[in-house]
């Protein structure tokens, strides 16, 4: 699906601000808004818009620490591979998992309550799993960026 102007406009929107009404979408970008409900509709429909989503504190919700782990596979035969991605996808501690190329070949973004969690996390989910080599983990001690929304590459911009 290409993406014209006005579609740069509502998504540049939508990712900051989720909640906002249809029609006062609409009214800032300065179309009616049953043609915006249109717009979002197709988005949605293409796949462009995944889903709407809230962001949550993590220390609201008694999350204590975040890290990143990296997973070393010992032999790359795609069993152990699929076997892995089955095991992630099913363990809610994981908020991200990435296949990387290099040294590691999973990056894991991984959200517990403290360090016996992580301890559990590491030696009772992740070690046991068929394949897994190595585990090397950070942990965040301070964030200085966070943000959700991708940048959008600039179309023609919209006359106003």
């Amino acid at each position: 699906m290409k993406l014209d102007a006005m579609d740069h406009d509502i998504l540049e929107i939508l990712q900051r601000e989720g909640r906002i009404t249809n029609a006062e979408l609409a009214k800032r970008l300065g179309i009616s808004p049953p043609a915006m409900l249109e717009r979002v509709k197709r988005l949605e429909n293409n796949g462009v818009i995944d889903r709407f989503v809230a962001i949550i504190a993590p220390e609201k919700v008694g999350v204590g620490i975040i890290a990143f782990v990296r997973v070393s596979l010992g032999a790359h035969k795609l069993e152990d591979f699929e076997n892995f991605r089955d095991h992630i996808d099913s363990m809610d501690e994981v908020l991200e998992c990435y296949q990387l190329s290099g040294e590691d070949d999973y990056l894991l973004k991984v959200a517990l309550a403290d360090m016996a969690d992580y301890a559990n996390f590491a030696f009772s989910k992740l070690a046991p799993i068929t394949g897994v080599q190595s585990i090397n983990s950070s942990f965040v001690l301070g964030t200085i960026k966070q943000d959700t929304a991708l940048p959008l590459l600039s179309p023609v911009k919209r006359q106003s």
